[in-house]
């Protein structure tokens, strides 16, 4: 073990918080001042900093619950060694490049930002998580990981930031364009990015350029292969990650060897009428009509088997079906045959929208 220790380098030299370097021997004083005298937020950051730092070649990270029960995986801290480096071949990170923590540590992106400052000698910043977290930044720092929620909330702030990766929930095409628009890309770059626990983080990226935003096409990091199976959904073989053929629930088309295009979760997929329908395509032509949060779903039907339902937290319009069939971008088959309004949705703590609890907790079925 202590020669795998060696081997990997858990903390790089020129690791820094705040711009003190701090040594390995130092972090483990540093992660105990965390737990117990830190605020919520940085408590996480110390449980997991003394994982790190055990014996152990293995390190515990909880699932998000986005289509399940969270779940603890233990997961190998070489595998976390070699998305870092993977991550900092794509964006060029290197040792002293300043990085900003805005995500909780209890769940695999924040831990993997933890890793790679660590891995790679970079000078973090901790900030508490919150929906807007560049509330107080003032100094430009290089890279840094934020859900959609915080982008949208932070517009006004992203040009104090030369590369942000976005993910842990799929990005609107609204807040896409609004991304665009807000930044100058020659000192900003903007990337949607593709992940999950089992892959630890991201695994492919896209670029979010103003030229581009209709191409939806996801490029795969160093070291990852793809290939779809005959659901038509994604398979990924990543030799330094994990070990064998990850097969997803994530519906694609495989562009070539290296660049896949995102078409949705066979999850939610509904089968109406022997129509097969992706919802989240049809929620992207119809946000716009829509007030508030919403999403389809395909309800039992004896004539059709499943019934494309239109499911919201506010009140609409009362002609809000009528709008959505006039609508010319939205096809005959994809019109939902119900609205049905709700209350407050079902998320994760991290914010990604869960459909079936949402769908139980008002006993829609």
């Amino acid at each position: 073990m202590e020669e795998l220790k060696q081997e990997l380098r858990l903390v790089h030299p020129s690791f820094s918080i705040d711009g003190i370097n701090i040594s390995k021997e130092q972090l483990s004083k540093v992660s105990y001042s965390y737990i117990k005298e830190g605020e919520a937020f940085e408590k996480e950051i110390g449980l997991f900093l003394l994982d790190w730092l055990s014996g152990r070649d293995t390190v515990k990270v909880k699932t998000s619950g986005t289509t399940g029960e969270p779940k603890i995986m233990h997961v190998k801290k070489a595998a976390m060694y070699g998305s870092a480096l993977a991550t900092a071949d794509y964006f060029n990170l290197s040792p002293n490049s300043k990085v900003l923590h805005c995500l909780p540590c209890e769940y695999i992106a924040g831990k993997m930002m933890l890793v790679r400052a660590m891995v790679l000698g970079l000078n973090i910043q901790f900030v508490e998580p919150t929906s807007n977290p560049l509330q107080k930044l003032k100094e430009r720092v290089e890279f840094c990981a934020m859900v959609p929620l915080q982008v949208q909330n932070s517009l006004d702030k992203l040009d104090l930031i030369s590369m942000i990766i976005i993910g842990g929930a799929p990005i609107s095409e609204d807040l896409e364009l609004r991304i665009v628009e807000s930044i100058d890309p020659y000192k900003t770059r903007a990337y949607q990015t593709f992940g999950m626990t089992e892959t630890l983080s991201h695994i492919a990226v896209r670029p979010l350029l103003k030229d581009s935003l209709k191409e939806k096409k996801f490029m795969t990091v160093k070291g990852v292969k793809i290939s779809s199976d005959d659901r038509g959904c994604l398979q990924i073989t990543a030799p330094a990650l994990f070990d064998g053929q990850l097969t997803t629930n994530d519906l694609v088309t495989i562009n070539h060897d290296f660049s896949f295009t995102w078409l949705g979760r066979i999850d939610y997929l509904i089968n109406s009428g022997g129509v097969k329908i992706i919802p989240e395509n049809v929620e992207k032509k119809i946000k716009h009509l829509i007030k508030g949060n919403f999403f389809l779903y395909g309800l039992e039907d004896k004539t059709l088997g499943q019934k494309l339902t239109l499911i919201t937290e506010d009140p609409q319009e009362e002609d809000l079906l009528d709008q959505i069939a006039s609508s010319a971008s939205v096809e005959k088959y994809h019109i939902p045959k119900e609205l049905i309004q709700t209350g407050p949705f079902v998320f994760t703590s991290n914010g990604k929208l869960r459909r079936e609890k949402t769908v139980n907790k008002y006993n829609l079925h």
